[in-house]
């Protein structure tokens, strides 16, 4: 209806707001597609490539969520949802060496990220570059935020088995 009535100048706003809606109600593909529409009109439109990635995510399209992200970050750098989200895909690609600058922005933008400190714990731990002592520092971390979590037995065995090199 919003297209219909004609939205002018403002088409890429109303495919954004179908976008939205296509996405809420799990029509992947519909949002997809709407979406794309939208980036067509509105390359710069941070929000749409956010959600846009999220959706490829979900419908188990993670190299093309990858992309997504990475071009929502060139847009704005700084987002820590979208380096959190970046970083956290790229960890099940087990990509953990690309994912660590991700989720160490996520981090430093907010510490209280359990979520995010977890995965950049197990980064550190599961790259190439193992840097020991600082996987052993968010992990504990991550534990001081979530001393609750199902897997708090898990993560302490996994600290206390982490010898870092002597120097």
């Amino acid at each position: 209806m919003l297209l219909s009535k004609g939205a002018g100048g403002r088409e890429y706003a109303a495919r954004f707001i179908i976008a939205r809606c296509a996405a809420n109600q799990q029509n992947f593909d519909e949002a997809v597609t709407q979406y794309r529409q939208v980036l067509n009109l509105k390359p710069d439109f941070f929000e749409a490539r956010f959600d846009l990635a999220g959706v490829l995510d979900r419908q188990g399209e993670h190299d093309e969520a990858i992309q997504e992200y990475e071009e929502a970050l060139k847009l704005q750098p700084q987002n820590k949802d979208a380096q959190y989200n970046l970083g956290a895909l790229l960890m099940q690609q087990k990509q953990y060496d690309r994912a660590r600058p991700h989720l160490e922005v996520a981090v430093s933008a907010d510490s209280t990220n359990a979520m995010a400190v977890k995965a950049l714990g197990f980064a550190c731990l599961q790259g190439e570059k193992k840097d020991l002592k600082s996987a052993k520092r968010y992990l504990s971390r991550y534990l001081q935020l979530q001393p609750d979590a199902p897997d708090a037995k898990d993560i302490q065995a996994m600290i206390a088995e982490i010898k870092e090199p002597t120097p």
